[in-house]
C-alpha cells in the first residue's frame, strides 16, 4: 500500500502496516519474517532498483531506501522467497510460505 493513493484513517492503516514491516526489509533471511507475510497474504516482494542499486537513488528527492538503516541481509538472502522476475535492476520474488 502506497499512502499517497489513501486518503483519512486508511493512511494510518497503510503506515502501521509500512512500520510493522519494516524488520522484514531489514533483514529478509530472517526465517520469522516469513511469518509476517503469510498472515498478511503476501503473495509477491517487489524490489525497487534502488533497493540493489543505490545509486539509482539519485531520483530520490531524500535518502534512498538502500541506504535504510540496519539492513544484515536481502530478499536474494530468504530462503522462502523465489525470484521470478529481474530487470534493469528490479526484482520480484514469490513467496514460497513459511519454511516447514
Amino acid at each position: 500500500m502506497q499512502p499517497f493513493f489513501l486518503s483519512g484513517p486508511a493512511v494510518d492503516a497503510a503506515s502501521s502496516e509500512q512500520r510493522a514491516l519494516l524488520a522484514f526489509w531489514r533483514d529478509p533471511r530472517d526465517e520469522a519474517h516469513a511469518a509476517a507475510l503469510e498472515a498478511r497474504r503476501i503473495a509477491f516482494v517487489v524490489v525497487p532498483e534502488v533497493v540493489n542499486d543505490p545509486g539509482a537513488g539519485r531520483r530520490w528527492r531524500g535518502a534512498p531506501p538502500a541506504l535504510l538503516p540496519g539492513v544484515v541481509s536481502r530478499p536474494a538472502d530468504a530462503p522462502y522467497l523465489r525470484k521470478v522476475f529481474a530487470a534493469g535492476g528490479a526484482e520480484v520474488y514469490a513467496f514460497e510460505g513459511r519454511p516447514r
